[in-house]
């Protein structure tokens, strides 16, 4: 049980380096917001202000 856990914990913490990593790159359509799909929330409207 607590090898499930523990795999758990670090695949969540894992992903929440990764999102803290690759969110400063996703004004421009990085490979990365497509994977993440993150910046499509964040920054999609972006290249419409500029």
């Amino acid at each position: 049980m607590s090898a499930a856990w523990l795999l758990v914990s670090s695949s969540v913490l894992l992903g929440l380096v990764t999102v803290t990593v690759a969110a400063p790159w996703h004004d421009d359509g990085s490979p990365a917001n497509a994977v993440l799909g993150i910046g499509s929330l964040r920054y999609g409207n972006r290249k419409e202000h500029m």
